[in-house]
């Protein structure tokens, strides 16, 4: 059944490429996660390489090579550690290496002390400077040996306590009261000072990242009972950083060398021209600094909308007045369907063949013949 599973997984994972990348949504959709968390030791290194190897010539047969061509294809290292993946799939089209570091699931109570101090240097214990040197090095290592790397999943759970972190009915390993951090109300200045710090460091450590998640909705209790994990909750609380760029150096500060990436990616790691066009703009907008905001409420300068960079927003032209793009009155939502030869058939049960479980199948043995239906 795994092979049977992986077919019918590249028939969902085409239906969604083929979606996303229609032009009215593929600049909403950059980067496609196509496997969240494949278990690589129970796969295997060379099925999932054959996996992903298929999914991305079938992804990139839907959309085109290159940037601006589909979107970027994630894939998670299979809790395999990002150096294990370094050279993999040399010449692909854009694909993404997604690490997930964790604290809170690697095996220990993880007590030590969070609430330190008020103090960036002294505030958050061991956690700021233990998030630098663990996932700093590696991932920008890897940024050189595989190409893109991201953080695609991170929290400031430094342990595993939450409602349902761990499941509906297991224990947390946390060597502390987990009754502490499940309930954000009761936590004072030194713990939010604390929890800020280690946000930080992370961010800084991993530089591109997705923090998980947004929002947690309230229990039945009527509070948040997994605020480690709730990025808005956070905001409100006052123990995550309303602007993420403040990160910048977090690490160098307390001392840790957190070997930042300052190379450049290979072009075939970012699709040809990428580079180019970003700095390209980039180098528009860095003359916008002596610009004074003015009816537009918006400053872009004029060479930005000499090259077309616009899209909805209010601009000056040279002569300094205030222009407003005239908006789209209609707007498509596309068919579902971006390239309409692609009109293959999907996988799907022989009529009169009786199938295992597709979920548990690991230890049935195989058929010693093919079923060929009714």
């Amino acid at each position: 059944m795994g092979v049977a599973n992986a077919q019918r997984a590249l028939d969902y994972i085409r239906t969604i490429t083929e979606f996303i990348s229609q032009p009215e949504w593929k600049n909403l959709i950059p980067v496609f996660g196509i496997v969240n968390e494949a278990l690589l030791h129970t796969i295997g290194r060379p099925q999932l390489t054959s996996f992903y190897l298929e999914a991305h010539d079938m992804i990139r047969g839907i959309t085109g090579y290159g940037e601006g061509n589909g979107p970027y294809i994630s894939i998670h290292d299979g809790f395999d550690g990002v150096p294990n993946w370094a050279g993999f799939l040399q010449g692909s089209d854009r694909i993404i290496l997604d690490t997930h570091p964790y604290f809170a699931f690697d095996g220990s109570p993880n007590d030590a002390p969070i609430a330190t101090g008020t103090d960036p240097s002294n505030a958050g214990g061991i956690w700021p400077k233990q998030a630098c040197n663990a996932w700093g090095p590696s991932i920008n290592t890897s940024r050189t040996a595989f190409g893109v790397t991201i953080a695609g999943e991170f929290s400031n759970g430094y342990n595993d306590c939450g409602l349902f972190l761990n499941g509906i009915s297991a224990t947390a390993r946390y060597g502390g009261d987990c009754s502490v951090w499940q309930d954000s109300t009761n936590w004072n200045v030194t713990v939010k000072a604390g929890l800020m710090q280690f946000a930080l460091a992370s961010m800084d450590a991993m530089q591109d990242w997705f923090f998980w998640t947004w929002k947690i909705g309230n229990a039945t209790s009527g509070i948040v009972e997994a605020p480690l994990w709730s990025y808005q909750l956070g905001l409100e609380g006052g123990w995550m950083p309303t602007d993420p760029r403040t990160a910048a150096g977090t690490c160098a500060q307390l001392g840790v060398d957190s070997a930042p990436f300052d190379g450049v990616f290979s072009a075939w790691q970012t699709g040809g021209d990428y580079f180019t066009r970003v700095n390209l703009e980039l180098w528009a907008i860095s003359a916008c600094h002596d610009i004074e905001c003015g009816c537009c409420g918006t400053c872009v300068l004029a060479d930005v909308y000499r090259y077309g960079w616009v899209g909805d927003v209010d601009v000056y032209d040279s002569a300094g007045e205030c222009v407003t793009p005239t908006p789209t009155p209609t707007v498509s939502v596309g068919n579902g369907w971006v390239d309409p030869s692609d009109t293959a058939s999907f996988v799907t049960a022989v009529a009169g063949c009786t199938y295992p479980d597709a979920w548990s199948a690991l230890s049935m043995p195989p058929p010693t013949a093919a079923c060929t239906g009714s």
